[in-house]
C-alpha cells in the first residue's frame, strides 16, 4: 500500500526539526564558528550550514540539510533522486495538493524551450497554524525542496543554491 506525500510532509518536517536539536548518530553538525554578515556576500552567500541527515520520501532516499541565513532564519532543504521522472513529478504534485496555497507554478525549460521540469512556490501551514514558504523544483527524476518561515529568505536561498550549482557545473 502506497501512502500519500501529505501523510509524510509534516512528519518529515518534524523529523528534520528533531534532527536539528537531537543530533542523531546519522546526522552530522557543523560546529565551526563562522560569522555571517547581514547581507549575503561572496562565495558563501552568508549562509551557515547547521545540520544534515537522511530520510525517505515516497520510497526515495533523501538528503536533509538546514542552513542559517544571515538574519538568523533557518532554511530546510530536501534533495532526492527518484527512480523515474514520473515518481518525482508525483511527489511534487502531492506537495502542491497538500499546500494551503500555490503562490506560483511554472514549467522549467531548457535552452531549446523543451519543458524539463516544474517549479512551485507554496504556502504551507502546520498543525499549529504556523506558515512557511516552500519552493519545490523537479527536473526529471531530481527533486529539490526549500522551506523557511520567511518567504524572502527561501527565495534568496534558492538563488544562492542556483549559483552554487552553476559554479559546480563549471568545475
Amino acid at each position: 500500500m502506497r501512502a500519500s506525500t501529505s501523510k509524510f510532509v509534516l512528519p518529515l518536517l518534524v523529523g528534520l526539526l528533531a534532527l536539528a536539536f537531537a543530533g542523531p548518530i546519522r546526522a552530522s553538525q557543523d560546529g565551526s564558528s563562522q560569522t555571517t554578515s547581514s547581507k549575503p556576500s561572496g562565495k558563501d552567500g552568508g549562509y551557515k550550514w547547521v545540520m544534515a541527515g537522511e530520510g525517505f520520501l515516497e520510497g526515495a532516499h533523501t538528503s536533509l540539510e538546514a542552513y542559517k541565513a544571515p538574519d538568523g532564519e533557518i532554511i530546510r532543504t530536501v534533495t532526492a533522486h527518484f527512480k523515474s521522472a514520473d515518481a518525482a513529478k508525483t511527489a511534487h504534485q502531492n506537495l502542491n495538493h497538500s499546500a494551503a496555497e500555490i503562490v506560483k507554478q511554472e514549467d522549467i525549460s531548457d535552452g531549446s524551450g523543451k519543458v524539463i521540469g516544474e517549479r512551485s512556490v507554496l504556502t504551507l501551514v502546520d498543525k499549529d497554524d504556523k506558515r512557511s514558504t516552500a519552493i519545490v523544483v523537479t527536473k526529471g527524476a531530481d527533486f529539490r525542496e526549500f522551506v523557511s518561515s520567511s518567504a524572502r529568505d527561501v527565495l534568496a536561498f534558492e538563488d544562492y543554491a542556483k549559483s552554487l550549482a552553476a559554479e559546480h557545473a563549471k568545475q
